[in-house]
């Protein structure tokens, strides 16, 4: 896990003071900017749920609050991880946020929807304090300060919106799940856990039948960042035939005859060898 601090100048109430209503508004904008910003690292960009490896990775906790000003001390990522992973990616990235928003220039990489929610934190922020700084403790990044009354939303807010990548006549297979059959959006869910969003199915009401089952969708594939499959457009859903498989017939070899020259249980070996192994393991 990596550390995080906020500190927030210009409460208007006592040092190390918080709002439990100021508290909340920044911790949900935070924590739903940090999703979204391991989300994006992972080639989920969009809206939904994260999938539970980036949730648990982007998770902020509050260890405790201090004066000077007020301090709200976190952490970001599970502890115990080895190695550089997605909560130090994801520390990173939001503190390159924190740069855009300090310089009035938002980061290259910037999507429309990390754009709208960074606005969130910043009118979280300039809801509870006149002037705002983030740091790492452990020395990740050097502070840096910013007046949230004075960001330029507007630069956050026309972001354009990058063409998505596509590929035609793209199959997965895995068990179909209902997101929402009023909108036709189902969603299939592969072997290893990854979920692929179906959107515009044909035919929404003949494969509502198959959900729970293990199908096949077809369609128009919308490529993430990685260039993995994160939604199908106009799918066809069929069910996924497995294929027939019995178990071999084994031949019946008969009783096994009893040995008469000394083996001990069925072994291959004999009262000394036995013995000496015993000896061995027993030094």
């Amino acid at each position: 896990m990596e550390q995080f601090e906020l500190r927030l100048t210009g409460t208007g109430l006592p040092p190390g003071e918080i709002t439990f209503a100021g508290i909340a508004a920044v911790a949900e904008a935070m924590q739903r900017l940090s999703g979204r910003v391991g989300r994006h690292l992972t080639g989920h960009d969009g809206r939904g749920r994260s999938p539970g490896a980036v949730a648990r990775a982007t998770e902020f906790r509050l260890q405790g609050t201090d004066a000077g000003s007020t301090v709200l001390r976190a952490v970001i990522g599970e502890d115990g991880v080895l190695g550089e992973g997605l909560e130090h990616e994801s520390l990173d990235a939001l503190f390159d946020i924190f740069r855009g928003v300090a310089s009035q220039q938002p980061p290259d990489w910037i999507t429309p929807l990390l754009g709208e929610t960074t606005v969130d934190v910043v009118e979280a922020l300039a809801a509870v304090s006149d002037r705002c700084s983030v740091s790492s403790p452990a020395g990740r990044a050097a502070p840096i300060e910013f007046i949230p009354g004075a960001v330029h939303r507007d630069s956050w807010l026309s972001i354009p919106r990058a063409a998505s990548l596509r590929r035609s006549d793209v199959s997965v297979s895995g068990r179909l799940d209902l997101v929402d059959l009023r909108r036709e959006l189902l969603r299939v869910r592969d072997a290893v856990g990854n979920e692929i969003r179906l959107e515009d199915v044909v035919g929404v009401d003949d494969a509502s039948r198959l959900i729970g089952q293990q199908v096949t969708a077809t369609g128009e594939a919308v490529l993430g960042s990685r260039g993995q499959v994160t939604m199908l457009v106009g799918a066809r859903i069929e069910q996924l035939d497995m294929p027939d498989w019995t178990a071999p017939e084994m031949p019946d070899l008969g009783p096994r005859p009893a040995r008469t020259d000394g083996a001990v249980g069925g072994l291959d070996v004999d009262d000394d060898e036995v013995s000496a192994f015993l000896e061995l393991i027993g030094r």
